[in-house]
């Protein structure tokens, strides 16, 4: 229903402390057409001014709250119609907009800073929807855990025990980020999450916490960056918009004494650590009611879990989960990569040939990509002293025809024009077996660096089982205890075991435990696991073959592509049916095949590699 007339108050109901329990603060929503030279006139200063984004279901920054100790405004954005693709700035739209004084007294005043939650995804959305840049921006929790970015962490970490927090008052506020400008709790939420922004930069060790992140300046930032950026983010903030708020899980409930479990049934609605929850509980007196919990630290298929009233002779005939599951490991890695580009960092970016070519392409569409120079000689060996060609597989090898036999000679190639290849065709077709007799060959070439992965554990295993099956045996496969523990063991015959590393061991690995593997096996998610470093020291990627690549977007891919240095050759293989047309790095690299020749395609039909006529 639509906001009546009367005026909106924001009564803080986050933090119980004397100085802030008595705040009465007036919100005051203005339409962006509304804005004029006084609009902002009260943040004429050089305090800390907060702000917070409110997107609509898909993704759009429709809203904007500002704030400081004595002042809100919420600016409510007009929607340009048709514009499909977020990545494209606004300021293609034809429909006239009204948000210089904005730009100029806000997002880029001249003294003073701005302070936010996920700052980085925010300039990046006024960037892609409103077509402003931002200066002097402070994302909050990068002064804390690289790894912990809830909000209720960052405000209880700077402001510590000198006040109390109401904590599921924080994570009420912070629950849902999608506003509805009809609604009152929306608006009062959004301005509670702007107001809380502005007081960390001043309260507790904000100041100090603060003070040692590094400032976004987007105004430093080219358009083509910016608006990789922004695709890049936004459809990563719209992936997340699209997460389930509550997921109903299959878990057993058992209590013992005082101790009380959770044991999932299923892997794929299985509990996570540090999850909210809503237990549907019945017993024979009161009937049917609901009993919140918190699911502390996960152990495969059990957690122990924390609950608002005991469930002794009571029986759980359901349980939920609250909000939208933590972004994975490789989720935050790419955010992470993002964020410090942002924040100044804009060299990881300049300093990858990889980003360049495939984010940057050139206009002229027959040109060759170009390649650094020293590339063509690996290691100090020429790429015309290896021919594939003249080269024969091992006893053990699989059986190729000629077309699968060239596929895997292009594979094998150093040469400039086949340092992106892409192998595609249907199931069946043959794909892991090439991937296993290029890993022969390779070898034999004295090739070293070769990093095997696909989206899921269950491709990279099969790949496995085929080198298990060629007889070569040097390589190890690193696994998720999440994935594994408790879960799929027995998916792993025991014949690759002795390969196999699981993550919780990584910290025990030693240089010595890996010397001398050339082959590495794991999903693209591990490599952004916070320890694949043990790995990559000994064995850097020099060449990455990605299978299910018709499955992975174009941003998974980001982070790795940054982070490697001695990358020098991408295989993707896939089946063509699936990515042509889809938000996937191999569907945009296979369509750029219609405007030149500069990728190697080897198209599978009927069971056969077949050379493009």
């Amino acid at each position: 229903m639509p906001l009546p007339n009367r005026p909106i108050n924001l009564m803080q109901t986050l933090i119980d402390s004397v100085e802030f329990s008595l705040l009465k603060m007036p919100i005051k929503k203005i339409k962006e057409a509304e804005i004029d030279q006084l609009t902002f006139a009260e943040f004429d200063h050089a305090k800390p001014i907060g702000i917070s984004p409110g997107y609509s279901s898909t993704g759009k920054l429709i809203a904007l709250a500002i704030a400081d100790e004595k002042t809100c405004i919420i600016v409510d954005f007009k929607i340009p119609r048709g514009r499909a693709d977020r990545g494209q700035s606004a300021n293609r739209s034809s429909i006239q907009r009204n948000l210089g004084e904005l730009q100029d007294k806000i997002l880029c005043r001249p003294a003073g800073e701005l302070f936010a939650f996920d700052m980085g995804p925010l300039c990046l959305s006024i960037y892609a929807d409103a077509n402003l840049r931002v200066t002097n921006a402070v994302d909050i929790q990068s002064g804390l855990s690289a790894v912990d970015r809830k909000p209720l962490t960052a405000i209880k970490e700077i402001l510590g025990t000198s006040v109390t927090i109401k904590e599921q008052n924080v994570r009420t506020v912070f629950y849902y980020l999608v506003y509805d400008p009809e609604d009152r709790k929306s608006a009062t939420d959004l301005a509670q999450r702007a107001w809380v922004s502005q007081i960390l930069a001043e309260y507790g060790n904000g100041a100090v916490t603060l003070g040692k992140v590094p400032r976004i300046d987007t105004q430093k930032l080219s358009e083509q960056k910016l608006i990789t950026l922004a695709k890049n983010t936004n459809d990563a903030l719209r992936q997340n918009l699209n997460k389930p708020m509550k997921t109903q899980h299959d878990v057993s409930v058992v209590t013992n004494g005082e101790n009380i479990t959770t044991k999932s049934m299923k892997f794929s609605s299985k509990l996570r650590s540090d999850q909210d929850i809503i237990m549907v509980t019945e017993d024979a007196s009161a009937g049917q009611y609901n009993t919140r919990g918190h699911v502390g630290r996960v152990r495969g298929r059990t957690g122990p879990l924390q609950t608002s009233h005991p469930l002794d002779r009571k029986t759980v005939t359901k349980v939920i989960s609250i909000g939208r599951d933590d972004p994975t490991t490789a989720e935050a890695q790419r955010a992470a990569t993002v964020l410090r580009v942002l924040q100044g960092y804009e060299q990881l970016l300049d300093d990858s040939p990889w980003i360049q070519n495939i984010f940057y392409p050139s206009d002229d569409a027959d040109a060759p990509l170009p390649w650094p120079l020293h590339w063509s000689e690996p290691d100090g060996v020429s790429s015309t002293q290896l021919n594939p060609v003249s080269m024969t597989l091992p006893t053990h090898s699989l059986e190729l025809n000629s077309s699968q036999q060239d596929a895997v000679n292009t594979m094998c190639s150093s040469l400039d024009e086949h340092r992106i290849t892409i192998v595609q065709g249907p199931p069946g077709t043959g794909k892991t077996s090439v991937i296993a007799s290029f890993v022969q060959l390779s070898i034999q070439m004295g090739y070293d660096g070769i990093w095997l992965v696909a989206q899921s554990n269950v491709a990279v295993k099969n790949i496995a089982e085929k080198l298990m099956k060629t007889g070569f045996l040097e390589w190890r496969l690193l696994v998720s205890k999440d994935f594994i523990f408790e879960w799929h063991e027995h998916i792993y015959a025991r014949s690759i075991q002795e390969n196999i590393i699981i993550s919780d061991r990584f910290n025990s690995v030693t240089p010595k435990n890996i010397k001398g593997c050339k082959v590495m096996l794991c999903t693209l998610s591990m490599l952004s696991n916070a320890r694949i470093g043990k790995f990559t020291s000994q064995n850097p990627i020099k060449t990455l073959i990605i299978d299910e690549a018709s499955q992975i977007e174009t941003n998974n891919y980001v982070s790795v592509l940054v982070t490697s240095s001695k990358l020098r050759k991408m295989c993707f293989i896939g089946d063509d049916k699936q990515w042509h047309g889809a938000k996937t790095l191999v569907g945009e690299l296979a369509e750029q095949m219609g405007n030149g020749a500069w990728l190697e395609e080897k198209d599978l039909e009927e069971g056969n590699f077949q050379r493009p006529q």
